[in-house]
């Protein structure tokens, strides 16, 4: 028991130690669990008639709503799928005991 709580408290809520211990528990092999930046894109507004505005917007692209500025995730946790399958409940555990309070992710497979 004693070994086990050393190797739990010798991570901490950094990025690399955070990546460190998804992929120690969950991925040893492999080592596909990594952890980004969200996109920070800004957001284009489409315009009515009545606010007389330009109407052509150019080619936009579809972005899932976490990575535009101003969103309340702070970082991405990219899994694979076969373990978002069978280990998600154990990953998002692991993640609520070391993350800071007040800090956000969203898990997305890879």
């Amino acid at each position: 028991m004693r070994e086990e709580n050393l190797k739990k408290l010798s991570y901490n809520s950094q990025r690399c130690y955070l990546r460190g211990v998804l992929n120690d528990r969950y991925d040893p092999d492999e080592r596909q669990i990594t952890i980004s930046n969200t996109g920070n894109k800004t957001q284009d507004y489409i315009y009515t008639q009545a606010e007389n505005l330009p109407v052509y917007l150019g080619t936009m692209w579809l972005e899932p709503e976490f990575n535009y500025a101003g969103s309340k995730v702070d970082f991405l946790v990219n899994v694979p799928p076969e373990l978002m399958n069978t280990k998600l409940n154990e990953i998002v555990a692991t993640l609520e005991f070391y993350v800071l309070a007040g800090k956000s992710y969203q898990i997305i497979a890879i």
